[in-house]
């Protein structure tokens, strides 16, 4: 019966020496790479605050762009319905009066020459 307790007791012995020895080197691996991590731990710092900074840049940037397409989509629509309202003037002017008509052909040409110099 001592026997039989003995050798129970050495095999929980030798089971308890490795479930130890594998807690060990487990502590062993998790220091290791506590210690890396924490080596670069402020190059993490320093490459997150950049990547945040360029991120809030290229944001800025975008609405930049995205404003000055509003500004430009409302100036070209203005020029548009400018050039219609003329030309519509100019087609009725065309059948009774052709002076008038040459003389405002000539107008818008000048005025488109003007707007395009000044751009």
């Amino acid at each position: 019966m001592f026997i039989l307790i003995f050798t129970v007791f050495i095999a929980e012995l030798i089971i308890m020496a490795a479930i130890v020895s594998v807690v060990l080197k487990a502590n062993r691996c998790v220091i290791s790479v506590n210690n890396q991590v924490a080596d670069i731990k402020s190059t993490l710092e320093t490459a997150l605050i950049e990547i945040k900074n360029g991120v809030k840049t290229s944001k800025e940037g975008v609405d930049n762009a995205i404003s000055y397409l509003k500004i430009k989509r409302k100036e070209y629509s203005k020029k548009i319905i400018q050039n219609i309202i003329l030309y519509i003037f100019v087609i009725s002017c065309k059948g009774r009066y052709k002076n008038a008509a040459i003389f405002f052909q000539l107008a818008v040409a000048i005025r488109d020459y003007i707007r395009d110099a000044r751009a």
